[in-house]
């Protein structure tokens, strides 16, 4: 039944593999939360805009890092797999993030992202690199890629979701193609299998063009814009430090 499918999986998360009734079922609950978010958000009138990108971003280093604790046997606990993680990192987040409001308003981010850097920092501490091959791989492959970006007329924050979208890809395509690493997710994992691991970034700049595009020309709200944008890149960069980091470590 598709609800005991529901319950085994939190039950036990430590199962390999995204299937389709997972992808769903998360999918789900993730919308939720990002309205919930939004609706935090809106009422603490904190904008999504640069300051709270650079308040947000040393956590999404942070949860990476955790992530890959767990897959490096540093830590064995429910807390630190998915969808689980991402639940920690935004309590961690956003009681910080609160807490940094209240205390000096609109420059909350100093705090915020300060906090975030001592932790990330700790928690990269902890993991040991010894495949550099994998990060000079990534930003031989990446940089003309940033240069690119950098250059085209664009909006800044567009040029950061690409940025963070094109990156999770050839960081995936990376790992499969030259390290033996797999797609867990089920949608592309079904597409590499069927084709090839070169689909995968090539599918990625499909989609964040569309989406960017859509978002633009249709998304008259700005702020729902900026915070569609904001989950769009959080997600990429999350999933890609984690693989960047696992494969540097060979976990």
């Amino acid at each position: 039944m598709f609800h005991e499918k529901i319950v085994s999986y939190f039950l036990d998360p430590f199962a390999e593999g995204y299937t389709f009734e997972k992808t769903v079922t998360l999918g789900l609950i993730a919308l939720a939360f990002i309205y919930i978010i939004y609706e935090l958000l809106k009422k603490m009138k904190i904008r999504i805009d640069e300051r709270f990108a650079i308040a947000l971003f040393p956590y999404i280093v942070f949860g990476s890092a955790l992530r890959v604790w767990q897959d490096a046997g540093i830590v064995n606990s429910i807390l630190f797999t998915t969808p689980n993680i991402y639940l920690l990192v935004f309590f961690v987040f956003f009681t910080t993030l609160v807490f940094s409001w209240y205390l000096m308003r609109e420059k909350y981010y100093k705090i915020t992202s300060l906090f975030g850097i001592v932790l990330a920092s700790v928690a990269l501490a902890n993991i040991e690199i010894v495949n550099y091959a994998m990060p000079i791989l990534d930003f031989i492959v990446f940089l003309p890629i940033a240069l690119i970006l950098y250059k085209i007329k664009w909006s800044k924050e567009n040029k950061i979701v690409a940025g963070a979208q094109i990156f999770d890809g050839t960081t995936t395509y990376l790992a499969i193609k030259f390290f033996g690493y797999s797609e867990q997710h089920f949608v592309p994992s079904v597409l590499i299998s069927l084709i090839a691991p070169e689909i995968f970034p090539l599918l990625k700049i499909i989609v964040v063009l569309a989406l960017l595009y859509y978002l633009d020309r249709f998304v008259e709200n700005k702020d729902e814009r900026n915070y569609t944008k904001a989950l769009i890149a959080t997600l990429a960069l999350a999933t890609s430090i984690r693989d960047l980091l696992r494969v540097s470590a060979l976990v």
